[in-house]
């Protein structure tokens, strides 16, 4: 099972050392002109806002959609990148 997970100091809203993702400069940087999709199965619109704040970030549940979401954006010859990741993201 893989959803939003816990870590006591950095993941949740007043624990010692957390700081929002939607704060942090390299972030604000990375979205400022890209359009950033997330596909998880487990994850909630909740759980993006609460790691994203009210961000870009459109969540998927099904492959499928994210693809035709892609294709519908960028057409056929797109690049893109995917970063695997779990519940850690690094800062």
């Amino acid at each position: 099972y893989e959803g939003r997970g816990f870590h006591s100091l950095i993941a949740e809203t007043g624990a010692k050392l957390y700081s929002p993702v939607c704060e942090q400069m390299i972030w604000k940087a990375f979205v400022k002109r890209r359009k950033v999709y997330c596909f998880s199965e487990h994850l909630s619109n909740n759980d993006i806002d609460h790691i994203y704040g009210k961000s870009k970030v459109l969540l998927f549940k099904k492959w499928a959609d994210l693809i035709n979401k892609l294709t519908e954006d960028y057409g056929e010859s797109l690049k893109a990148i995917i970063i695997p990741t779990s519940i850690q993201l690094s800062e």
